[in-house]
C-alpha cells in the first residue's frame, strides 16, 4: 500500500482512513484457501436468501445472483493476499494512522473510532502498545469535546456512550462526562430511551447525587454555548 501511505503523510484524510481500514482488517485475520472462502461466501448467500425469504420487504443490500457471490469471493481472495503480506509490525501501524487523523481533526475517523469495536485491539497488543492506545484515546476524547462543542449531536451521544461504558473502548472512562454529554444531547435532540437508560445507570452506579446535579448544570451549559439556538438533528 505504498501509494496509500504517500497519500496519507501528505495529508488525504480518504486515504489515512482507507489505510487504517485496511490494516484493521487484518487485525483478527485468519487465513482461508479457496475452498473455505467459497463455503463461507455461499453460506452467507444462503443466509440471506433465507432472510428474503421470510421478510420480502427487508433490503439486504445486494442482489442474490452468482455477479454477488463471485465479487464476496474476489474480495475473500484479495483480503488473503493483502493481509498475508503484511507483517505484525506493519499492522500495528494502523494505531499511528488513527492519531494522524485525530490530530487532522478528521471528523469521520473521531465519530468511527467512537464506535464499539472499531478501533481492534488483541492480545498482547493492549499491553505491549498500552502508552500508544491511552495516547489515542486522550486525543480521541479530545475531539469528541471539540466536535460537542460545535454542537457535533453524533460527537455528543457517541461521547456519552463511550465515557460511560464498561467495555474497552480508546476513550477513557469518565461516568461524569458521559452523563454531561449525554444531558446536553436530550436537551438538543429529545429524551430517548436509550440515552434516558444510560443516565438511570450512571444516576444509580458509579455517580453520587451530587455529581448527578453538576453533570446535568454543565450538560445544560453545553447545550446553551453550543445548541439553543441550532434545528434538532
Amino acid at each position: 500500500m505504498p501509494e496509500l501511505d504517500q497519500r496519507a503523510r501528505g495529508g488525504d484524510a480518504k486515504a489515512t482512513r482507507l489505510l487504517f481500514d485496511r490494516l484493521q482488517e487484518c487485525v483478527a485475520y485468519q487465513r482461508e484457501d479457496d475452498a473455505e472462502i467459497r463455503t463461507r461466501v455461499d453460506a452467507s448467500y444462503e443466509q440471506a436468501r433465507l432472510m428474503q425469504q421470510k421478510y420480502p420487504h427487508f433490503d439486504i443490500g445486494h442482489p442474490l445472483d452468482d455477479s454477488w457471490r463471485n465479487a464476496e469471493f474476489s474480495r475473500g481472495v484479495d483480503l488473503r493476499e493483502r493481509c498475508g503480506a503484511l507483517s505484525r509490525g506493519q499492522i500495528v501501524t494502523r494505531f499511528d494512522w488513527a492519531a494522524l487523523a485525530l490530530s487532522q481533526h478528521d471528523r469521520t475517523m473521531t465519530i468511527a473510532l467512537a464506535g464499539i469495536g472499531h478501533l481492534n485491539v488483541v492480545g498482547i497488543e493492549r499491553v505491549r502498545y498500552a502508552d500508544r492506545l491511552a495516547e489515542i484515546g486522550e486525543r480521541e476524547a479530545g475531539e469528541l469535546g471539540r466536535l460537542a462543542e460545535a454542537g457535533d449531536l453524533d460527537a455528543m451521544a457517541r461521547g456519552a456512550l463511550m465515557h460511560a461504558a464498561d467495555f474497552i473502548s480508546p476513550v477513557p472512562n469518565d461516568p461524569f462526562q458521559g452523563y454531561v454529554y449525554a444531558y446536553a444531547w436530550t436537551l438538543a435532540n429529545g429524551s430517548t430511551e436509550q440515552m434516558n437508560h444510560l443516565m438511570d445507570g450512571l444516576a444509580l452506579g458509579p455517580l453520587s447525587a451530587e455529581q448527578v446535579v453538576r453533570a446535568r448544570a454543565l450538560g445544560q451549559a453545553l447545550y446553551q454555548r453550543c445548541c439553543r439556538s441550532k434545528p434538532s438533528s
